[in-house]
């Protein structure tokens, strides 16, 4: 007797197809979509970017985090995700994105390297000795903070070297919520759309939590940029699982109000809108990703708190939370 195929959940919004499906992007054909054109790029600013400590938040397979690198030209880039997997395949993509911009530059892989590009380097396209460097342990971890200073800089390499795509692109699995961030300040701090799945797993204190450990990541007058979903696209999960269908009920905080919650924190909206907004880019290109996108400025304090000893579980003892939702709440 067959047995069914048990259907995979992504309770934290980590589908391992998730840009294949949702982007359409710009390229000629509305039937083959281009995961490198994605629409979101259009209603970003070179110069939140350029030259800057980035992390992105919810990385997922690392398209949009890669994609942001090479157009934007960060000093460095962080994505971190929940999911080892999409981790691993994360990093598997920079290699291919970097063979398909330098062609030229492809290499024999040495023999003694290619143990420390795992499975990866038996694809015969992607032998190369740059492609084990950024494959290897050494690339991730020689490294733990998020921004270099002198003495971070193997002595092989120049700093600049470490400052140019794609070897300013970093992948790591972490739990936002739950591990510890051991990075410095970040210039930027971008969060694409992951707050939906935060808010359904967690609830309400996740949400702030997500926020407040956000702000308190941010250098002075660093930026936020997150896209945010609507509360119909909750709806329509609320029954996803069995963990979300339990927290769903509980919700009192809507997504339209983490703009107003981060202002309350000490950001300034800088603005708020969606890829449609721009009147140069076609409907049919933004659908999947025709959601707002916020980006505040951090004009406030450092947060008082240590997010070492400050937990969703316990937010509300260690901070007056009241202050930020205050008529945000739903009856």
């Amino acid at each position: 007797m067959s047995v069914a195929k048990e259907k995979k959940v992504f309770r934290y919004g980590n589908f391992d197809h998730y840009y294949g499906y949702r982007s359409t992007a710009l390229s000629d054909s509305k039937e083959k979509p281009n995961i490198w054109n994605d629409p979101r790029l259009l209603v970003m600013k070179k110069k939140y970017f350029k030259k800057k400590d980035i992390l992105d938040i919810g990385c997922n397979a690392g398209y949009f985090t890669i994609s942001l690198a090479e157009h934007f030209h960060p000093k460095m880039i962080l994505g971190i995700d929940i999911d080892g997997i999409l981790i691993h395949k994360a990093r598997k993509v920079l290699v291919e994105r970097n063979a398909e911009l330098n062609p030229n530059k492809h290499m024999q892989l040495p023999e003694q390297t290619k143990s420390s590009a795992g499975d990866f380097s038996e694809d015969s396209d992607s032998d190369s000795k740059q492609s084990a460097e950024l494959l290897s342990f050494k690339h991730y971890h020689f490294k733990s903070a998020a921004s270099f200073d002198a003495g971070s800089i193997p002595a092989e390499r120049p700093e600049s070297f470490f400052r140019s795509f794609p070897n300013n692109v970093y992948f790591k699995q972490e739990d936002f919520l739950h591990n510890t961030h051991y990075g410095d300040c970040y210039d930027t701090i971008t969060c694409f759309s992951v707050s939906k799945w935060v808010h359904l797993n967690w609830g309400d204190d996740g949400l702030l939590y997500m926020l407040l450990k956000m702000y308190s990541l941010l250098k002075e007058h660093g930026r936020i940029i997150i896209e945010y979903q609507s509360w119909s696209s909750y709806r329509k999960k609320r029954a996803y699982c069995s963990e979300i269908a339990a927290v769903y009920p509980t919700l009192r905080l809507r997504p339209e109000a983490i703009p107003t919650i981060l202002e309350r924190l000490g950001m300034q909206l800088i603005s708020n809108r969606k890829p449609t907004s721009n009147v140069n880019i076609p409907s049919h290109i933004t659908k999947g990703f025709n959601r707002n996108i916020a980006v505040l400025r951090r004009v406030g304090d450092a947060l008082p708190l240590d997010f070492r000893e400050v937990t969703v579980t316990n937010l509300r003892e260690k901070y007056d939370v009241k202050s930020l939702i205050e008529g945000l709440e739903e009856a």
